[in-house]
């Protein structure tokens, strides 16, 4: 479970460093009109921090990993995301985009 948290901490950090991105450039207001487009692009890095986080679950059980334990993890990673995510949105709607 060591995993999943750091991957779900990370990658709420980075969801909100990438929210913080769209803002600056602009995605948020005056090129509101390309935000669902652009939007879309989180999908690189979300596929590769989960990509990272069952490549480092593999590693801590020596090599080897099965679909449902990769799947778990997967899961795992998901679950701290959705937990984290009412702070990072709070915290981005508080501070950075009032």
């Amino acid at each position: 479970m060591k995993t999943e948290l750091k991957w779900g901490v990370i990658f709420s950090l980075v969801a909100l460093l990438w929210l913080v991105l769209e803002f600056a450039v602009g995605l948020h207001d005056k090129y509101i009109s390309m935000h669902p487009y652009l939007t879309n692009l989180f999908i690189i890095p979300a596929v590769a921090m989960m990509y990272l986080a069952i490549r480092e679950k593999k590693m801590s059980l020596g090599g080897n990993i099965t679909f449902v334990q990769a799947l778990l993890c997967g899961v795992g990673v998901s679950v701290i995301v959705a937990i984290l995510s009412p702070a990072t949105q709070y915290l981005f709607h508080k501070y950075i985009n009032p």
